[in-house]
């Protein structure tokens, strides 16, 4: 009988301990997923800045498009710049992508 009881007692510490190894485990991946929570609203605010001068680089680009049509000869300045501005334009769309993914 006395040997069962060291048993018992010796099976319930080593539940003990796994029970707190446990416990500091879920601890440990509660802040880690706290910490990617934080990193993917970084990222978002970050993306929505990207789309947002995306849209506003296109913008510009229609803008220019649009003048240099109603400015005719004159408006070829315009053209030049629509086309500087391309290069921008898909560079933005291109990181979005990238990064959304």
């Amino acid at each position: 009988m006395h040997n069962r009881r060291i048993n018992l007692d010796s099976s319930s510490a080593e539940l003990l301990s796994i029970s707190d190894h446990v416990a500091s485990n879920a601890e440990q991946t509660s802040e880690r997923a706290g910490s990617v929570a934080a990193a993917s609203e970084a990222m978002s605010t970050s993306m929505n800045s990207v789309a947002a001068a995306t849209g506003q680089t296109n913008l510009l680009a229609l803008n220019s498009t649009i003048e240099a049509a109603r400015a005719g000869e004159a408006g070829k300045g315009f053209v030049i710049n629509h086309s500087g501005q391309k290069p921008l334009l898909k560079g933005g769309l291109l990181l979005l992508l990238i990064v959304s993914r």
